[in-house]
């Protein structure tokens, strides 16, 4: 079982701005979410030369991915930066290096959108006093009880 089948997100896939217009935005602005997240897939792990071929981002129970290697990569991931920039807080889970991946494919996040790290926020709290391991899924479970 998937993650997001398991936490019973809803998935989608942007690589339109059609999609973007009838189904982020709508969602997004109804919801109007103050804190989101935001993930990178890459080529690999080296964070000088690497770069990422697909951007998700969210909040609450919903995902969305664009490829990066399509078209409207690249204005599609920064429309979800625009979206960024009306929350309070945007979470990635290692973010520096999310920062770096998105920095090397050209479109670096801008200064004025507050990102935070999952893991040094785990470390920062009850969490670091534990044995448990600080992967995304077990910090989810830990806070769902899924």
């Amino acid at each position: 079982m998937y993650l997001h089948q398991k936490f019973e997100y809803e998935v989608g896939v942007v690589n339109t701005h059609e999609t973007f217009d009838s189904v982020v935005e709508p969602a997004f602005n109804a919801e109007k979410p103050k804190v989101m997240m935001f993930d990178t897939e890459t080529t690999g792990l080296n964070f000088m030369r690497d770069v990422p071929f697909l951007f998700v981002f969210g909040w609450n129970k919903r995902v969305y991915a664009i490829d990066l290697l399509q078209p409207t990569g690249r204005e599609l991931a920064n429309r979800a930066y625009n979206l960024f920039a009306q929350c309070n807080w945007v979470f990635a889970h290692n973010a520096k290096y999310d920062y770096h991946m998105m920095t090397n494919y050209g479109l670096p996040i801008p200064e004025h959108i507050n990102i935070a790290d999952s893991q040094t926020v785990a470390r920062l709290t009850n969490f670091a006093d534990d044995d448990l391991s600080k992967s995304l899924e077990t910090m989810v479970h830990i806070v769902t009880g899924k």
